[in-house]
């Protein structure tokens, strides 16, 4: 964010700090602190944290005693002036057999930008959504194998997101301005091959990774890599299935 970096560490005696590192001056300074007993499993602790142009969201667990989990989406100005908290505890679990554990996990990946959520935890649960009212709403259906691009520099205006492991190799484009959803796919020679992992530059170069495994013998086919610009792939705009409230 702008010259300075944003750091969330983890405190050896228990929960974890939000730091700011000015590349200019090289100083640190504590912004946050968030207290988590180990012992008694209850406490608060930041899970992940990103930014936008204009604020900084920070996903923050609380568990009280007894077990309880939330899940909040604490939002702030550049200056960590505090503007809004939203529950989002409703995020939809991908697991069926501990849905209750998921909120617990840690978290791969998280965007919030002009309202718009993705999470993606480091279990199976992924979650493409947008706040309104102050409340979190799904925009599509997802299942655990949706993922989004790496990034070398985050979007501001765009994501990019993908459905691995699948032979439809099926790409996503949401745009954080208005909400709007395109959609293509990668097909290459070979049908066989899937996608596997994407990353991005700043220069919207695309590095597709792909492969193939068969799923009865294991034996796979050699991976392969292509890189192409964004340009070069036809997306075209789509109305996403939304999950029953």
């Amino acid at each position: 964010m702008g010259n300075k970096l944003l750091l969330v560490r983890v405190v050896p005696t228990g929960g974890s700090v939000l730091e700011e590192y000015n590349s200019d001056t090289n100083k640190r300074k504590l912004l946050k602190q968030f207290d988590f007993d180990d012992r008694a499993n209850t406490g608060e602790a930041i899970r992940q944290i990103t930014s936008d142009e204009n604020t900084i969201s920070l996903l923050r667990l609380k568990i009280e005693s007894g077990g309880k989990i939330r899940m909040y989406l604490d939002v702030y100005d550049h200056n960590m002036t505090f503007l809004r908290s939203v529950d989002v505890s409703k995020i939809p679990s991908n697991s069926i057999d501990s849905p209750e554990n998921e909120l617990r996990q840690g978290v791969s990946n998280f965007v919030a930008s002009n309202d718009y959520i993705y999470y993606a935890n480091f279990s199976i649960t992924r979650f493409m959504g947008k706040i309104t009212n102050n409340s979190l709403h799904p925009i599509m259906n997802v299942n655990p194998e949706f993922e989004m691009a790496s990034e070398s520099v985050k979007g501001k205006f765009s994501g990019l997101f993908y459905q691995s492991f699948n032979k439809n190799n099926e790409l996503y484009l949401l745009s954080y301005t208005d909400g709007t959803l395109k959609r293509t796919t990668f097909n290459v020679d070979d049908e066989r091959y899937y996608i596997i992992n994407i990353s991005k530059n700043t220069k919207n170069n695309l590095l597709i990774t792909m492969r193939y495994k068969n799923p009865d013998t294991g034996e796979g086919l050699a991976p392969r890599l292509y890189y192409v610009n964004l340009s070069d792939l036809d997306f075209k705009r789509f109305i996403p299935s939304v999950p029953e409230k």
